[in-house]
């Protein structure tokens, strides 16, 4: 399973960018505030160099008490944006969006707007700005420039670092023009510097790139136009040596110092429980770093015993049982950390729940026996609205449950995917199942009259969802998409889901599997 779309990469690129942006940095609030911040403080230092520097939280605090005055926001948002442009020309829509990102009420439109996904139309108006970042045709051009203008600005602030890893990993697909993972992300890396401009006070951008001596050899150092000059500056490669024993030491230990501090706790020695020749004798066998770290892992909850004290503390009462369980809690960190990016990621979530289907290929839930997951076709016709079909068996007779998860305001949109979802005969489905956890706009008149043919007509069905019913889903896809980085196989993740029952009770699988309600649901989050 590809993390990314080859085809698409450049959208991608925007996406890991601003969800990246959209994270908790060093001072505690997200780190499009922690921009925005130091863009005020540019503004109000141009107009007097001896103003006081304003910290993100102070700011915060001062646009949450114009907040309660809604215009008052909004001209405060204009004011900014006009000053910083007077001193720092930038695109005035990017320029404001990052400055409403300190909204308490509009914030997250504003990141959602940022990322290239659709809002309502009155949302738009509030933050006054265009329907969509990327323009009208959003082309990849379109959006490819969006991005650069973002690293641009930052690079004003602080130095980047972009980083691609796994570009090892076997490919499931090529793009459109036949390049493998590792020459896609170099035409990337080569667009990145040839169109990246920064200007004379920049603090620079770095960009890592990690792969095997073959992958440079056979894939990209033979690439023309000179895209290996710009993914290795001097086309001589930085050789990475494995870690030697006194490294794999140190590194346990600022780990396990991590880990107890922020549990205060106190060890008996810094590497406590491990033992320090046992941890030399497997970096000598040549086991890889990341092997010794799942070895650790694996033996932690074994030696660390609840019954263990020292300096009058327990050490932890439970820790990850499972490699699987290991990293399908990390995701679930994750993703919790950053639920506005991908709530209204409806190519995501259908993934997600796609992979969750699949893993329950047999299963009988509601009656309904899983039999298979199908594309559907005709493809020409479909588009890609309807994401998967359920095939399976109820009690006795066949059901093919075409799945739609939409997340867009769009009313054309969401008129174009239920046209669609109605049209059972055309698709090869013998129910309609949207996935939807918000409503549908009223002025949408030609879409609300397709939901409501298919609930109320056609016994089809409308599942609405929250966050927590999509997320352990989610995190387990996203475990399965990196599972040659946490070395696990498709068994062992499939096997963890069947034994926590964690696809088989979740809310959203049940729901598109349960007997329609012939209503539209009740809980729908306004536009």
């Amino acid at each position: 399973m590809e993390q990314y779309s080859l085809s698409a990469i450049e959208q991608e690129f925007h996406k890991t960018v601003v969800t990246s942006l959209d994270k908790t940095g060093s001072s505690g609030v997200t780190q499009w505030q922690e921009l925005a911040t130091l863009m005020a403080n540019t503004v109000w230092k141009a107009t007097n160099p001896n103003s006081k520097t304003v910290t993100e939280k102070q700011l915060l605090k001062s646009v949450e008490n114009l907040g309660q005055t809604e215009g008052k926001t909004q001209e405060w948002v204009e004011l900014m944006t006009d000053k910083f442009n007077k001193n720092k020309p930038f695109d005035p829509d990017l320029i404001k969006a990052i400055f409403w990102t300190l909204s308490d009420s509009l914030g997250r439109h504003a990141v959602k707007w940022l990322s290239g996904q659709e809002i309502a139309p009155s949302k738009t108006q509030k933050l006054d700005l265009p329907a969509s970042f990327f323009g009208v045709g959003q082309t990849k051009y379109q959006i490819f420039d969006n991005t650069l203008k973002i690293l641009s600005l930052i690079a004003e602030y602080k130095s980047i670092l972009i980083g691609f890893d796994e570009l090892d990993l076997p490919d499931s697909q090529r793009s459109k023009a036949g390049l493998a993972r590792p020459q896609v992300v170099a035409r990337l890396i080569k667009m990145i510097v040839d169109k990246l401009s920064l200007s004379k006070t920049s603090h620079g951008v770095v960009i890592v790139t990690v792969m095997m001596p073959d992958t440079w050899t056979q894939k990209v150092k033979s690439m023309p136009g000179g895209v290996p000059d710009r993914v290795s500056g001097t086309e001589k490669p930085i050789l990475l040596q494995g870690i030697n024993a006194d490294a794999a030491v140190e590194l346990i230990k600022l780990w396990l110092d991590e880990f107890y501090k922020s549990r205060k706790l106190v060890p008996p020695t810094p590497l406590y429980p491990f033992d320090e020749q046992k941890i030399r004798a497997i970096v000598a066998e040549g086991n890889s770093i990341r092997q010794m770290l799942r070895w650790c892992a694996e033996k932690f909850q074994a030696t660390v015993s609840d019954e263990d004290k020292f300096d009058g503390k327990k050490p932890p009462k439970s820790a990850p049982k499972s490699p699987v369980e290991q990293a399908y809690q990390k995701e679930l960190i994750a993703l919790a950390s950053s639920v506005d990016s991908w709530l209204d990621d409806q190519s995501k979530i259908a993934s997600a729940l796609q992979f969750g289907f699949k893993a329950i290929r047999g299963k009988i839930i509601k009656n309904v026996k899983v039999e298979s997951i199908e594309a559907v076709e005709p493809k020409y016709k479909n588009k890609g609205y309807i994401n998967f079909k359920v095939v399976g068996t109820e009690n006795g007779t066949t059901v093919k449950i075409g799945v739609c998860v939409l997340q867009k305001s769009s009313g054309n949109s969401v008129g174009a995917a239920l046209s669609r979802l109605i049209r059972y005969k055309t698709f090869d489905i013998t129910r309609g199942c949207l996935v939807r956890s918000k409503e549908i706009s009223p002025n949408a008149a030609k879409a609300q009259e397709y939901a409501n043919e298919l609930v109320s007509k056609l016994g089809g069905e409308w599942v609405s969802f929250e966050a927590e019913n999509v997320k352990p889903i989610l995190a387990l896809f996203h475990v399965h998409q990196g599972r040659g980085d946490y070395q696990l196989t498709d068994k062992q993740i499939v096997d963890f889901a069947h034994q926590s029952r964690l696809l088989v009770d979740n809310y959203l699988i049940r729901e598109i599997l349960s007997a329609p309600s012939g209503q539209v649901p009740g809980n729908l989050e306004k536009e």
